[in-house]
């Protein structure tokens, strides 16, 4: 929805911070946001730089809260944004362990991963931070009556995985891991 205003998003950020915290459950990864790239869907009506801001607000006091929260972002569905956010990050030194983006195509069409892995590449200091694609789809639109309800849905998964797979490890020192 819209930029969430201040002091009440840090304010927000901090409870939903202690509500895990007092209850001893530990949050993996903490996301900044869905796919602020994305007004169609209405998750986040800000522009590009909104949601840099956004995420510096965040990600600062996750940092300020929890030292070893692992911070993540920008959680995009198209690659366009990938290449500003790491300059971003890096110019304003914030916090990034976890470089986040949705694949909604095929690899070879709109290459995600290739893009995230350059934008990462290109700054020796994030060398340490990891990449997660933590949505796939490769039909896009579904086709109703299509592959994906079909065994070739299924063999078109297991061979993208294997591809994903590779293409990461090619591109990562860090390897491959599936949650």
């Amino acid at each position: 929805g819209d930029v969430p205003p201040e002091p009440g998003w840090t304010s927000c950020v901090q409870s939903a911070w202690q509500h895990f915290h007092d209850r001893r459950q530990d949050v993996v990864i903490h996301e900044v946001w869905n796919e602020p790239d994305f007004p169609a869907l209405g998750f986040f009506k800000g522009s590009e730089q909104d949601y840099y801001e956004l995420y510096a607000r965040t990600s600062q006091r996750l940092r300020a809260l929890d030292p070893d929260a692992k911070i993540a972002g920008p959680t995009t569905a198209f690659p366009s944004w990938l290449g500003a956010f790491t300059d971003y990050v890096r110019a304003h030194q914030l916090p990034l362990d976890v470089l986040t983006f949705h694949q909604y195509t095929r690899l070879g069409q709109n290459d995600h991963i290739a893009q995230a892995a350059a934008a990462l590449g290109r700054y020796h200091d994030l060398d340490t931070v990891e990449l997660v694609m933590d949505e796939y789809h490769p039909y896009n639109p579904w086709p109703k009556n299509g592959p994906p309800q079909n065994f070739q849905g299924a063999t078109d998964l297991l061979y993208d995985a294997l591809r994903f797979s590779r293409r990461l490890s090619a591109s990562l020192t860090g390897g491959v891991r599936w949650f």
